[in-house]
Order: structure tokens, then C-alpha cells, then sequence
């Protein structure tokens, strides 16, 4: 069984990042622990901001997972664009953590304006197998 992509659209709920993490589990079954692991987390961080800062009058947070030899999470939301200050926890304010976090651990990520709002998505790579290739 191989899920190439989906797209989520869930309520801006505090069941939100949980929801998104169960579907990611679901889909990605047959992914290795560790990368399987990763996406959760950095999926969390960028779902939990997105209900964060663009709460005002935010309906619903549309996730989009791609895969192929990485694999691509997108989180859209209606809220403003910024620039990305991904800081080390415990320098200024309290928010950027979450982008340091997704800055260490993916293999790139950005910012874009969507339609509606804006768009954080960030890439894993799914570690290759003998042949240097992955076959999902």
C-alpha cells in the first residue's frame, strides 16, 4: 500500500494537531521510526502555529502530504504572511521555536503566500534503500 498524497482539512480546533498526527500515522505506516517520528513533530509545530497566530476568524487548517523519496507536509492557513525568524528557544520573545525546531530537523522548509493566506511546508527525506532508491 503505497499513499502518494492527501489533504486534510480540518476545524481550527484544539484536537487539531492530534488529528493531523493520526492521520500522518495512518498514511505513513510503512515509513522508517525515525522519519515517521519527525513528521509528527514538525507537522505539530507548524499546525499548532498556524491555529496560534491566525486565529482570528480562522475556520478551518488544510494539510497537504505528499510522497515520494521525501516526504512533503503543507499547512495552510488564512492568516497573514511573515518572514520566517526560526530562533533558538530562549532568545526573545516566546514564539520562533517552533520554526528552529522545523529549521534542525527538515531537509528544507518555507514560507509562501497561498490564495487566502499563507502556506508553511517543510521536506523529509525518506532514508533510501540498498539500491539508493526508495520505492514508496
Amino acid at each position: 500500500m503505497s499513499m502518494k498524497s492527501v489533504e486534510l482539512i480540518l476545524p481550527a480546533a484544539l484536537t487539531t494537531p492530534a488529528e493531523a498526527r493520526a492521520v500522518v500515522e495512518a498514511i505513513g505506516s510503512d515509513l522508517p521510526e525515525p522519519v515517521l517520528i519527525d513528521v509528527k513533530l514538525l507537522m505539530t509545530e507548524l499546525v499548532a502555529n498556524a491555529l496560534k497566530h491566525a486565529s482570528r476568524g480562522i475556520q478551518a487548517v488544510i494539510i497537504r502530504i505528499t510522497r515520494n523519496h521525501f516526504v512533503r507536509v503543507e499547512v495552510l492557513d488564512p492568516g497573514p504572511m511573515f518572514n520566517p525568524d526560526p530562533r533558538p528557544p530562549g532568545t526573545g520573545t516566546g514564539s520562533g521555536r517552533g520554526l528552529f525546531l522545523v529549521d534542525a530537523v527538515a531537509n528544507a522548509w518555507g514560507v509562501e503566500p497561498e490564495e487566502a493566506g499563507k502556506k508553511v511546508w517543510f521536506e523529509l527525506r525518506v532514508a533510501a534503500g540498498k539500491e539508493g532508491d526508495v520505492s514508496l
